[in-house]
């Protein structure tokens, strides 16, 4: 008999109550008649509280805990630990969405290993692609030289003998980090990790979402590294690597406002020229361009399509080396794979634009426009 233990911090988010109880219910129901799912609500707003006697279920155990001070999110999950009766952990955001078939496949999938990590969906996206491979980045090195992974814990089943005291005695104060932390103790004490090869879990992005904020996002790595560095957490060489591991997070950060002011500067330049009485589409359609595709769908190419998309021009596709991976109003291709023809075609990378020009040349007879030529930025 394996029984699971999914524990979710609620903060002022009642909402959510009502679905996480269907999901975690239609995930029970897939598993072996001898397992069974406890659920474990941790209240972390203490002037909200849930009431237990209102959350009934007729095939999971449902428990409620009501905080009585505000703990912040290591400190609930931490706290909803110390009360799980399950063999195996699952920590779920609020707003999470897991697969119905989430539970027993991981549990098919973690052998003898300490924790098992499945694939998942971000903003319409497979997260880990031909550039960002699954089996190269869940890996001690990965954590220790570049950042986490894994976007959300709910992506993981853990086994609770396997949760390290370090992460269970230092709660952090910031929120943001404390999943990452969870996982360099892990391996700093040689725990396994199996890979799901399934996508069982979608993690919604929203701007409340302590990842979005850079400052609090920092604040929160720089406490778990300096806990890491006081705990002895790892030694030798590995130590070494986690006293770098600050400004390589830095400059991925750095790397993400970049990509934050190149939307800017879409956004406004396009708003400029619209309010002016040019707006840019007109480019197109004074060409007799009807259709266009758009060079990379990220978030800047998802923004011009938004912006594209109430205008004559029709939007018909994206061409993106992941397309793959990707799952989006429109059809996503590689340049490879993608259709010939096209009335023109947007590149909405910044970084390496005119080396992209020069390769789509080879394969469309049509007008190409990076961003800067399209927008006169």
């Amino acid at each position: 008999m394996n029984l699971v233990t999914v524990i979710v911090p609620i903060y002022y988010g009642q909402k959510y109550v009502k679905g996480i109880i269907a999901q975690v219910e239609a995930a029970s129901r897939q598993m072996h008649p001898k397992d069974s799912v406890e659920l474990l609500l941790v209240n972390d707003a203490p002037d909200a509280p849930l009431k237990e006697s209102e959350l009934r279920s007729k095939s999971i155990k449902i428990v409620v805990l009501n905080t009585d001070i505000n703990r912040g999110i290591h400190g609930a999950r931490v706290w909803g630990l110390s009360h799980a009766e399950g063999e195996y952990i699952i920590f779920l955001d609020q707003d999470d969405i897991i697969s119905q078939d989430y539970i027993c496949d991981q549990l098919s999938k973690i052998g003898k290993a300490d924790a098992v990590v499945c694939r998942l969906i971000s903003a319409n996206k497979l997260q880990y692609t031909d550039s960002h491979r699954f089996e190269d980045v869940i890996t001690k090195d990965y954590m220790l030289d570049c950042w986490n992974p894994i976007e959300s814990p709910g992506q993981v089943l853990i086994r609770k003998s396997s949760i390290p005291d370090a992460w269970k005695q230092n709660i952090m104060k910031h929120n943001g980090a404390d999943d990452y932390f969870l996982w360099l103790c892990m391996f700093a004490e040689g725990r396994t990790f199996a890979l799901n090869q399934k996508v069982l879990f979608e993690h919604i992005v929203t701007e409340w979402n302590t990842s979005s904020n850079t400052n609090l996002m920092m604040d929160s790595e720089c406490e778990m590294i300096q806990l890491i560095l006081e705990n002895h957490v790892f030694s030798g060489e590995d130590e070494k690597r986690i006293q770098r591991l600050p400004n390589i997070l830095r400059k991925n950060h750095v790397t993400e406002l970049e990509i934050c002011r190149d939307a800017y500067s879409v956004y406004d330049k396009w708003l400029a020229q619209t309010l002016d009485g040019h707006n840019p589409v007109e480019t197109f359609s004074k060409a007799g361009i009807k259709t266009v595709a758009i060079y990379g769908a990220g978030y800047i190419g998802k923004s011009i399509y938004k912006l594209m998309k109430q205008t004559t021009v029709q939007i018909v596709f994206y061409l993106d080396r992941n397309a793959n991976y990707i799952n989006l109003e429109i059809p996503a291709y590689t340049i490879e794979d993608s259709p010939q023809e096209v009335g023109g075609i947007i590149i909405s990378l910044f970084k390496g634009a005119e080396l992209i020009k020069e390769n789509l040349k080879g394969k469309f007879d049509c007008p190409i426009y990076t961003i800067r030529e399209f927008l006169r930025l």
